[in-house]
């Protein structure tokens, strides 16, 4: 695929030949490292311009590059990701700014204990992974373009159905009105209530269609307090009350034929779960669940592939499928321009792993955490840089917090 550079007054030129250093062209067998000087760029016209190094530090990774002094590069305008832009779909694009966020987010949460009295328990966590859901339908009917209603108990193997316009759906709430009347209230009460500065969210759907939404936060809640909190949220739209409208004439054995598969739990269990919510009156439906997580030892990526996932083949959710908090969207990358000293150390790291590293187009990458730098480089000046960097965005932001307080 051609290659193009715009100068200030417009004009683009086509790159020719290899002149980019060779660590970063896909010459597989390089070992040349990133930050290796090539003084100049020539284009196709004779005409050479300096290239300057750069490096970008984020927390699970650096990439490298090369600037070319007073140009820069122009997007491909006719990507083939932008012209087959799936509705419902993460883009790749997305997916890198969802991973790039989460990874902020667990490299800033530092390892908390909580002491909860009334079972005497001490729980040490990181962060949140919980998934908040609709306990009622959110759908009322799905009928072909030709008037053919399907029955709820085929819904999940119509999707595609859906998907492609060949039949519609007609909604109690559309994903929009519930992503406006309960998940920002929810939003609004992680901050003002629980004080929750970083999070994620992903929206996605079940089988049956309900859209549902899964979190990732810095702070610890207990479950009780979520459900609660959830449940009187989406009471709002009456999802609690029809779900007591539909269950409160349930016996054991309907229950059981509803759950059994679905949920998992063992017939004891979901008996316990029945009584439960038989003595609630059916008003205290389990709409959030909260993930083990304490035990994963790479929790970035865990949470990344979790969240990153497209499933064509459930109903597409209309409007934003994923969004940070303002605080944690503050966070991005240091920007290294490459000096002696800098350069030293990015080039020993890159040395230390082949296997982490990757090229790509005019980006190199070594896919290393920053606390493997910790562990190699004691006092080194890229790590000073970057907690610098991480340090002055935390008292901005402790700064706001405390104003708007």
């Amino acid at each position: 695929m051609a290659k193009y550079i715009t100068l200030p007054d417009g004009t683009t030129f086509e790159l020719i030949g290899n002149k980019f250093p060779q660590s970063c062209t896909n010459d597989p067998n390089t070992t040349t490292p990133p930050t290796s000087k090539n003084n100049y760029f020539t284009f196709n016209d004779n005409s050479k311009y300096t290239v300057i190094p750069h490096a970008c530090i984020y927390p699970h990774k650096i990439t490298f590059y090369n600037e070319i002094e007073g140009l820069f590069h122009e997007r491909h305008k006719f990507s083939f990701e932008e012209k087959t832009k799936i509705r419902g779909k993460l883009s790749l694009q997305a997916k890198s700014k969802l991973d790039k966020a989460i990874n902020w987010l667990v490299y800033l949460s530092k390892r908390k204990k909580v002491i909860i009295k009334s079972l005497e328990k001490t729980i040490h966590f990181k962060v949140n992974f919980i998934t908040l859901s609709l306990p009622a339908s959110q759908i009322k009917s799905i009928t072909s373009k030709t008037g053919t209603k399907f029955a709820e108990k085929d819904w999940k193997n119509i999707w595609f159905l859906v998907n492609s316009g060949c039949a519609d759906v007609e909604f109690w709430h559309d994903d929009n009105t519930i992503k406006k009347e309960c998940l920002n209230h929810f939003l609004i009460e992680l901050r003002n209530k629980y004080k929750v500065k970083f999070y994620v969210w992903k929206a996605e759907t079940q089988l049956n269609g309900n859209i549902h939404f899964h979190f990732t936060l810095d702070k610890f809640i207990w479950q009780e307090d979520l459900r609660n909190t959830w449940n009187r949220i989406i009471d709002k739209l009456g999802y609690v009350r029809r779900y007591q409208a539909k269950f409160k004439h349930y016996d054991f054995n309907l229950y059981k034929k509803e759950f059994l598969r679905s949920s998992g739990l063992t017939v004891k269990k979901l008996l316990g779960r029945f009584e439960t919510s038989k003595r609630n009156n059916w008003l205290d439906p389990n709409s959030t669940d909260i993930h083990a997580v304490k035990n994963i030892t790479n929790l970035a990526a865990y949470l990344c592939k979790y969240m990153k996932k497209n499933d064509l083949f459930r109903r597409q959710i209309h409007g934003n499928l994923w969004y940070c908090s303002e605080s944690l969207s503050k966070f991005d990358k240091l920007n290294i321009i490459d000096s002696s000293t800098e350069g030293a150390e990015l080039n020993k790291l890159w040395n230390l792993h082949p296997k982490k590293q990757f090229v790509k187009d005019f980006i190199c990458m070594l896919k290393i955490p920053i606390w493997v730098i910790r562990k190699f480089m004691k006092n080194s000046k890229i790590l000073s840089l970057f907690d610098t960097y991480v340090s002055n965005i935390n008292n901005e932001l402790n700064l706001n917090w405390n104003n708007c307080s």
